[in-house]
């Protein structure tokens, strides 16, 4: 894999950074160029360095087994940083990810910006809300670590909206008025990572399992801007250890550079314990946003419409539900529905670790038909995904042979 020397270029209204991406491996188109587009507000901190594209296409490359060849500068923090993660992601996953050399053509140390901005990754859902809420200016008394501006991603996950069509700025609509309340910012970034990482299609979870590099690039993009990044965790030492999903503990770290650190936040509090730390919090019960697609907007309030229907929505609501809390959230319109929840299948092991919490918190809660549907779902995942594992055992055994 070749990332070649990143390039700046104005547009209109931004700054867009961004380099070729040439692979080795057949069968593989990728996009002619990743990118990321900048507000020209941000323009001064912005560097030509390859930070954010070696960062973005790292897992990629160990999923195919391709060396990579950097031919623009890199941190060296960050280049030191990458070998512990690879060994890191290798050690929990070796069947998705080999380790592979990494050869840069120059090092150049990062400088932060006289701004050092505090950010968090944020996406209005659970994770990133209650990782915003513990560390906003009024809860975080540690002086320099209290967040200043969120981050909001664009082109990161389902609900892109790259030629902002209206989704996106309904979403800008909804959260700057939130943020700038409890006094900070709402920063706003576009790029086509996700067509990058879903063109090379890992079996299994392989996207899921290294989708903190994302986070991480995108950050890196905007240059010296943030002296310190919150990203949001989604699991609990210790089960994370066994549980590793994309970002970790013992992974953010890593990819840090000279002019910001990455901060792992949440390992500390089960997914059980953040919604009911955020169900305290108002503006949620207007705007938490965790739908698998994209979650519409009442047209007479604005607020946002969860569907009630997938996974991510139902385990969200059965924890509120359970300790009484979901009237409050006008995001919820439908009622819960023990139908949908027995039909549920945990494909991933997040998903299938959620299901566990919350069946322990409807127990608890004396709440005996939550967990005969949990249960159910739970025993039909057990069997699915006993047999999905033997399949993709025996794909990525075929997929080392053509390696080697």
């Amino acid at each position: 894999m070749i990332i070649s020397k990143p390039e700046i270029t104005e547009e209109q209204d931004d700054v867009c950074l961004s380099a070729t991406i040439r692979i080795e491996r057949k069968g593989i188109t990728l996009p002619d160029r990743l990118w990321f587009k900048i507000p020209k507000q941000h323009a001064g901190n912005i560097h030509a360095g390859a930070d954010a594209f070696v960062v973005a296409m790292l897992p990629s490359a160990m999923n195919v087994g391709e060396n990579i060849l950097v031919e623009g500068s890199v941190s060296p923090k960050l280049a030191f940083g990458l070998d512990h993660y690879q060994h890191m992601q290798n050690l929990w996953w070796p069947e998705l990810f080999s380790r592979v050399r990494i050869s840069f053509s120059g090092y150049e140390a990062r400088t932060a910006s006289r701004e050092k901005a505090v950010g968090v990754a944020f996406s209005g859902g659970v994770d990133s809300s209650y990782t915003l809420w513990k560390h906003l200016p009024e809860n975080e008394t540690t002086p320099g670590f209290a967040i200043t501006h969120a981050l909001v991603i664009n082109g990161f996950d389902k609900d892109t909206d790259l030629n902002l069509e209206g989704s996106f700025r309904k979403l800008r609509q909804t959260y700057e008025p939130v943020l700038k309340s409890h006094g900070a910012e709402f920063v706003s970034l576009r790029t086509n990572i996700r067509s990058f990482r879903e063109a090379i299609k890992m079996p299994g979870t392989g996207l899921e399992k290294s989708y903190g590099v994302a986070l991480a690039a995108a950050v890196l993009a905007l240059g010296g801007f943030y002296s310190r990044f919150y990203i949001p965790g989604s699991a609990r030492l210790p089960r994370d250890a066994h549980h590793p999903e994309g970002t970790h503990l013992l992974l953010d770290s890593w990819l840090s550079s000279e002019s910001v650190d990455f901060i792992h936040d949440g390992a500390d509090v089960t997914r059980v314990e953040k919604t009911l730390a955020i169900s305290a919090w108002p503006a949620m019960h207007q705007c938490l946003r965790v739908c698998i697609d994209k979650p519409a907007y009442s047209p007479s309030t604005g607020v946002v419409e969860n569907c009630c229907r997938c996974e991510k929505c139902l385990r969200t609501m059965i924890v509120l539900e359970a300790m009484g809390e979901i009237g409050k959230f006008d995001t919820f319109p439908d009622p819960i529905d023990l139908n949908l929840i027995r039909k549920l299948i945990f494909k991933a092991d997040s998903a299938y670790l959620f299901s566990q919490e919350n069946l322990e918190l409807a127990k608890r809660e004396n709440r005996a038909d939550l967990a005969a549907a949990i249960q159910h779902a739970i025993r039909c995942s057990d069997w699915k995904r006993s047999s999905v594992r033997k399949r993709i055992s025996k794909r990525l055994r075929g997929r080392r042979r053509s390696i080697l």
